[in-house]
């Protein structure tokens, strides 16, 4: 028995090495990411394919604090083209993974929403509109504005992951920046985007979750789109205003407020 366990692995070993051989590379490009999917084993966290373990090994990104995942293995379900096609952009953006080379399993548990510390965060299904408004930092490493569209926890190499899919608010143009109100009081963390415009919806880890944020659409005088105007809830922010003299801050409120007026 120990000599065929030997032999079986010794086999798989070297069908692994072919697959990663420049040969395999040339001649089996097209079937690569087939022969790998079949040629997978299970972990208690989901599965992962043969071919990709060395380079999932060092992806994993380290705990939230802020929230605990518990992945239940029999909700599992295929996801959507769109949804993994989001996914395959989170790894390769945010882990730098070649998911056309090493494509990511297609399998995760949805949930209808999450909380971080003791704040609910959740998807289309969830009974609160405003747990879907975020302020996220994406694969930019730049904070948006976004809503959530899925909440998933994704069967990770050695643990799960907690992810969330956003569509983010269209930030305005070059040419509409200069008829924001609120372009030069970065402080407050108010920003202005197109109310109406699609993007492409981005998966993101909950570390990169920030706060909830209140809104309003509103239209401003020379962008000819409604626009919404998002005031981030933020709570660390709070410690910011204290730093600021009183008489700035309110110079700079009365100068927003009239310069809002002026344009409408």
């Amino acid at each position: 028995m120990t000599a065929t366990f030997m032999a079986g692995f010794c086999r798989a070993a070297n069908f692994r090495a072919l697959l990663k051989s420049p040969i395999a590379e040339q001649n089996l490009k097209e079937i690569r990411g087939l022969v790998e999917r079949f040629y997978t084993t299970s972990v208690s966290a989901g599965r992962v394919d043969i071919g990709q373990s060395d380079v999932w090994a060092d992806t994993e990104e380290s705990d939230d604090s802020r929230t605990q995942i518990s992945l239940d293995l029999k909700k599992l379900r295929r996801m959507p083209a769109d949804i993994y096609e989001a996914l395959c952009g989170y790894f390769t953006h945010s882990l730098g993974i070649d998911c056309v080379a090493h494509p990511p399993g297609d399998e995760a548990q949805f949930i209808v929403e999450h909380r971080i510390g003791n704040i609910a965060f959740g998807g289309s299904k969830s009974k609160s509109s405003g747990n879907r408004m975020v302020i996220f930092e994406g694969p930019n490493a730049k904070q948006h504005a976004g809503q959530i569209m899925d909440v998933l926890i994704y069967p990770g190499r050695n643990k799960p992951r907690l992810l969330f899919r956003i569509q983010p608010f269209a930030e305005l143009g070059e040419d509409d920046k200069r008829y924001d109100p609120f372009r030069c009081h970065e402080d407050l963390g108010i920003r202005t985007c197109y109310a109406g415009r699609q993007t492409r919806p981005v998966i993101v880890s909950s570390k990169s979750i920030i706060s909830h944020f209140a809104s309003w659409k509103t239209e401003i005088s020379g962008i000819n789109e409604e626009c919404v105007v998002v005031l981030s809830l933020d709570r660390v922010r709070e410690l910011a205003f204290p730093t600021l003299p009183c008489r700035l801050t309110c110079s700079r409120a009365d100068s927003i407020t009239n310069g809002a007026k002026g344009r409408r």
